[in-house]
């Protein structure tokens, strides 16, 4: 019994010791808003400061998400950025007990102070970060979390002398437009200024390192300079880009070779071919000639038959009567006779080999080699890059 009774006590005891749970009304809501921007209480256009000689102090810290371009030809960096602004507001403070628990609202940007603070050293016009209706976080304490993301162009040295193997080194700066930094001074916020939880890696362009630094004492504004270290990826050039180059200038440098060594052949082979058809040609040479024909499977034409052989005539076959009386007239008696009216082939004469036969010869056989040599470079070439390319096709699976 006792048991059961403390276990009916429990939730009251526990209600007496934890806070209550209660969600504020929307009444308490408009009511908080009502008297913080209030006509009398906010003006958005005074810096939130109970002594004006005091600046504001902003605390920054930089999100890199992700490196946009990195143009060498126009010698600017493009980033995409979140920066997070951190000040105190004294003129915007409650108590949570006083509406119903609340800690923190979201704010328009267009409804409070906001330092004006841009990019420095941006290659576009300058413009306030943000836009109207960004939301900024607004704590019972006074303290506002600004978070605007920019995607800004900013000019940067790159020097490529040792391009693909080159370290860039590319700064974004952050300064105030016109407040001075007796009005509004920046600092570092953290340890760890720039954040890279969220960066996307580029596929061309490698983070390595970074640094930040407050040079407000440089003039009368307030400035943060925050510095990205970029090394090149090697590979993706070399595989991208130098690789096939390589391989399209070695197929241009082979050609113009055959084009070359084929301009000293045709000199070589003019020679030959204006030597005087007096001068012989040496049993070498006409064997190397006779040699080509062969492979080349062109047929010699220094061959022809005998004049005397070619005028030779004998009887036809129809001509009976004529075989008759050409035979021996013991051939007609019976005797037998030599038969006459078989007649041999013609022989065939070798025409001397000369310096002009020699020149076509060598001629159709460079013709052959070097359309065979193009053909098959261009093939060996083109088959490099189709495979090249089959290999390293990405895929999803």
């Amino acid at each position: 019994m006792r048991l059961a009774y403390l276990l009916q006590l429990l939730p009251l005891l526990c209600s007496c010791f934890l806070p209550p749970c209660q969600a504020a009304t929307k009444d308490e809501a408009y009511q908080l808003h009502s008297f913080l921007f209030s006509s009398v209480n906010y003006n958005k256009n005074v810096r939130p400061v109970s002594n004006t000689s005091l600046p504001v102090d902003i605390f920054m810290t930089f999100s890199l998400m992700s490196l946009v371009e990195v143009d060498e030809q126009s010698q600017t960096l493009i980033t995409n950025a979140r920066v997070d602004l951190y000040w105190d507001d004294s003129f915007l403070e409650w108590l949570p007990t006083d509406y119903g628990g609340i800690e923190s609202i979201l704010v328009k940007q267009e409804n409070l102070w906001v330092p004006d603070v841009i990019v420095g050293n941006s290659v576009q016009a300058h413009q306030q970060m943000g836009f109207k209706e960004l939301p900024i976080r607004l704590n019972y304490d006074g303290q506002l979390q600004w978070s605007p993301s920019v995607l800004v162009a900013t000019s940067c040295e790159i020097v490529v002398t040792y391009y693909p193997f080159d370290t860039q080194k590319c700064s974004i700066e952050y300064e105030t437009a016109v407040s001075l930094v007796s009005e509004v001074d920046i600092n570092i916020y953290a340890s760890d200024p720039v954040e890279t939880q969220d960066f996307s890696q580029d596929g061309s362009w490698k983070l390595i390192d970074y640094q930040a630094e407050n040079l407000s004492n440089e003039d009368s504004k307030a400035k943060i300079r925050f510095t990205l270290l970029l090394e090149r990826r090697t590979t993706f050039y070399v595989v991208n880009i130098i690789l096939p180059t390589s391989v399209l200038a070695l197929y241009l440098t082979i050609l113009l070779g055959y084009t070359a060594f084929s301009v000293v052949v045709s000199v070589l082979i003019l020679r030959l071919h204006h030597k005087p058809e007096t001068e012989a040609v040496g049993p070498k040479f006409k064997e190397f000639a006779t040699f080509i024909q062969r492979i080349t499977c062109k047929r010699p034409d220094h061959q022809y038959e005998s004049p005397k052989a070619r005028n030779t005539v004998g009887p036809g076959p129809n001509d009976r009567g004529l075989q008759d009386e050409m035979k021996p007239r013991r051939s007609r008696e019976g005797v037998p006779a030599r038969d006459v009216s078989r007649v041999s082939e013609p022989p065939v004469y070798e025409e001397p080999m000369t310096w002009q036969k020699v020149a076509q010869t060598l001629d159709w056989f460079c013709f052959l080699l070097f359309t065979t040599l193009t053909l098959l470079t261009t093939a060996v070439c083109m088959l490099t890059l189709v495979l090249g390319g089959a290999a390293n096709r990405p895929s999803i699976r």
